[in-house]
């Protein structure tokens, strides 16, 4: 089932909104004539029996009836766990369903630019699960779980995710976990071998035919499980790695003190020495055990030069403009039990074959024990290479590239106040105090909520924004325009690419303003067919275009002259000349 959703912002409120379709509705009222129609024809058949078939419907509608009457106040009455809140209205008998996104982003456009760790896909897998025991806790169907990117909300404030019950939805959850699946495979690390098994095993785990909730609870459980083994295996490895290390340190202490003891015993006994021709032995001793000393270090020094000439010959035989590329390749293999034993039982057949011929078999026979052992060793061979024995790995793959042409690095502009010429001259060690306390001047600001307007306004003539001159970072990209700020509080910001995202967190973010009035995740810019269009992200004091109040999640078109409006702060979009 298809569905179209509605953003709307009410008294600092965000909204999706889930409407009945009309298609839903005309195929309900075709449905109800055909059986007017079949009605009819019964009642001049048999009176009787329409009677009967009138009270069986009128039990199925009371039955539907009271299905949706027990879940609309199972919904509003209670605060389900990882389920958004709902309101529920009728207009000319259609359902109205409001969920309350405030504060919360999908996952659609939240992970857009970014790269997905297996700790945020347990954390996803782990709050599916969780709500659909939920749904079963409260006896709600969970085919209702609308599963979809762009309907599955974020909380970034709380770290938690948030999911849509539509009551008309029915879609099979294994499907649904399926789709989401496929759907993090394009999004995730490839780097973090965790992720990369996490999320194949879900997938193909739920595109089995046999699959169901619990073997996806299993499988999941099973990974977990590993990585975590994982990751005890490797803190123990360094915690014996440092014990050896510090073990070394103290034996090598130890030696040294033993070394000096002797070589301060050896003094004292070689001062004792009256007499020249012992003397005179020990010094050659001596003489020779640092002739020998230097020997095996010039030899370990020519030693070295050769390395170091061969590496060099080497170096040089080698493209100068190909890189060395190591990555890793997921690749299903069967395990090395299922070769063994079909390797086995063919030996086994084999001598079975061999002595049948030497002991001097009828031929009907003979082949009779043929084909006898021909299907054991099929069977066997069948269920060792079954497909769901195969293992998943990761195979080290090596490639040389040739080197691409380095990009500037992506930084986002932070919007602070304009400093004076007089502070921009000055030394390293200043620069660098400015830096840190303007990063925990942010850290500081961005741990509180978004403040309204209403809230702000008494408060204008307070200045609680820092902005960074982003000259340094300057890059050879041909930008064709630019955001002016109104005043002189704010600098420009530059649209660099696209998408170009706003808001008040620095993860993420192409332009960060640390004003209490926007949003962790305000706005972006997105350009299409050389066309600009504006999309407000679900922030709390809205953004605007020529004082226009755009809705939340609403894509708008703007162009060289428009006033864009971040809550309280403006800015003029402008070519870059």
């Amino acid at each position: 089932m298809e569905i179209k959703a509605e953003y709307r912002r009410e008294t600092y409120r965000n909204y999706v909104i889930f409407e009945e379709q009309e298609e839903q509705e005309e195929q309900e009222e075709q449905e109800e004539q055909e059986e007017q129609e079949e009605q009819e024809e019964r009642k001049k058949q048999d009176h009787r029996e329409n009677q009967e078939n009138e009270v069986m419907q009128d039990v199925l509608t009371t039955k539907n009836k009271r299905e949706e009457i027990y879940k609309i106040p199972m919904l509003l009455n209670n605060k389900i766990p990882y389920l958004l809140q709902v309101q529920i209205t009728y207009l000319n008998e259609r359902a109205r369903h409001a969920y309350d996104i405030t504060s919360n982003q999908a996952i659609f456009d939240w992970i857009e630019r970014r790269k997905i760790k297996n700790k945020d896909c347990e954390h996803l897998y782990s709050s599916v699960f969780g709500v659909i025991d939920a749904c079963s806790e409260y006896l709600l169907d969970e085919r209702n779980l609308v599963l979809l990117p762009e309907y599955i909300y974020y909380d970034i404030g709380k770290n938690n995710y948030r999911f849509i019950y539509y009551m008309y939805y029915q879609r099979d959850i294994l499907q649904q976990i399926n789709e989401i699946s496929e759907y993090l495979m394009d999004h995730i690390d490839y780097e973090d071998e965790r992720a990369v098994l996490l999320v194949y095993a879900m997938y193909h785990e739920s595109k089995r035919k046999e699959a169901s909730i619990d073997t996806l609870i299993a499988v999941f459980q099973e990974k977990k499980k590993s990585n975590e083994n994982k990751i005890l295996e490797k803190s123990q490895k360094l915690d014996e790695s440092q014990k050896l290390d510090e073990n070394q340190k103290v034996d090598e202490a130890q030696k040294l003190d033993k070394d000096k003891l002797a070589h301060e015993i050896r003094r004292s006994e070689a001062c004792e020495m009256v007499d020249e021709d012992k003397w005179d032995k020990e010094n050659k001793k001596n003489i020779k055990e640092v002739t020998q000393v230097e020997q095996l270090s010039d030899y370990e020094n020519t030693k070295k030069e050769k390395i170091v000439e061969l590496t060099r010959k080497q170096l040089v035989r080698r493209p100068i403009m190909e890189s060395r590329l190591e990555s890793e390749r997921l690749v299903s293999k069967y395990p090395v039990l299922s070769y063994s034993v079909v390797f086995v039982t063919l030996l086994v057949m084999l001598i079975v074959i061999m002595y049948s011929i030497v002991q001097g078999l009828e031929a009907k026979k003979l082949i009779a024990v043929i084909l006898i052992v021909a299907s054991i060793t099929a069977y066997i061979g069948s269920k060792m290479f079954d497909p769901k024995k195969k293992v998943d790995k990761m195979v080290p793959v090596v490639e040389y590239i040739k080197q691409p042409v380095v990009n500037a690095l992506r930084q986002p502009v932070i919007n602070t106040p304009n400093q004076p010429e007089d502070r921009i001259n000055m030394d390293n060690n200043n620069e660098f105090y400015i830096k840190e306390k303007t990063q925990e001047v942010m850290e500081d600001d961005l741990s509180e909520c978004t403040q309204l307007l209403s809230i702000v306004a008494e408060y204008s003539d307070t200045d609680d924004t820092l902005e960074n001159d982003n000259s340094s970072n300057s890059t050879n990209l041909e930008i064709q325009y630019v955001l002016l700020p109104e005043g002189d509080k704010y600098k420009q910001l530059k649209l660099k690419e696209f998408p170009f995202y706003i808001g008040k967190i620095t993860d993420g973010m192409d332009a960060v303003i640390t004003e209490s009035t926007i949003s962790r995740v305000h706005a972006k810019i997105t350009q299409e067919d050389e066309n600009l269009y504006i999309t407000d992200m679900g922030s709390t004091n809205g953004t605007f275009v020529n004082e226009e109040n755009i809705q939340p999640h609403s894509k708008v078109r703007i162009k060289p002259g428009d006033i864009l409006r971040f809550a309280n702060i403006t800015y003029s979009l402008v070519l870059n000349e």
